[in-house]
């Protein structure tokens, strides 16, 4: 997070991120690291000023859901993967949320409509269509791939007896392909890789 700038969205990001769900402020620094791998991997549609505020807010509309329905999300794991409601309701929140924290820092008007726009629909694979849509994305949902996102989803799903470390390994291969970029691609593939040999002792 090279800009000052970034940094004060950060800093304005964090109140909201330690209300949200259990793991949240982790995986959205997760996120950043990973942003900042596919931006250097990237070599098109890459405007910082728009991605990097994207992915600091992505997540701060959970802060506002229903404290109990969030409470509960992380019981089941097919069921968290489904639960679109509580998902469509944290993307328009966070687009909301997203506008007033960037107007408070003065960022470009054009722009600010750009990262909304990403904000409320980055949990949705299939309207992620463009260059930075993509990268957002990748950044986003790479973050399971990590250290720090699969072994606290081991902890988060610990109550769903049948999600076992070597059904959290199947679960990121089949998911694997829903990843847009290259680099994104590559970083799930590193990762899963040594979460294999973490695992299943290859």
């Amino acid at each position: 997070m090279r800009k000052p700038e970034f940094k004060k969205i950060w800093r304005l990001a964090i109140p909201f991120l330690q209300k949200c769900r259990p793991g949240d402020l982790l995986h959205t620094v997760v996120a950043i690291r990973h942003l900042e791998e596919i931006i250097q991997g990237e070599g098109e549609g890459i405007d910082e000023d728009i991605l990097m505020p994207a992915i600091i807010l992505h997540d701060i509309g959970w802060s506002r859901c229903p404290e109990e329905l969030v409470k509960n999300f992380f019981t089941d794991v097919k069921d968290a993967d489904t639960k679109k409601e509580l998902r469509i309701q944290h993307m328009e929140v966070g687009a909301i949320l997203s506008r007033d924290v960037l107007e408070q820092v003065h960022w470009d008007h054009t722009k600010i409509k750009k990262i909304v726009s990403i904000i409320a629909k980055h949990d949705i694979p299939d309207q992620m269509t463009s260059p930075m849509d993509k990268i957002v994305f990748d950044a986003d949902f790479s973050w399971r791939y990590s250290s720090e996102g699969f072994y606290l989803d081991l902890s988060r799903f610990v109550k769903d007896t049948n999600f076992t470390p070597e059904e959290a390994i199947k679960r990121l291969e089949r998911d694997k392909d829903k990843l847009k970029t290259v680099t994104g691609k590559k970083i799930a593939l590193r990762e899963l890789s040594t979460r294999k040999r973490e695992i299943l002792i290859l």
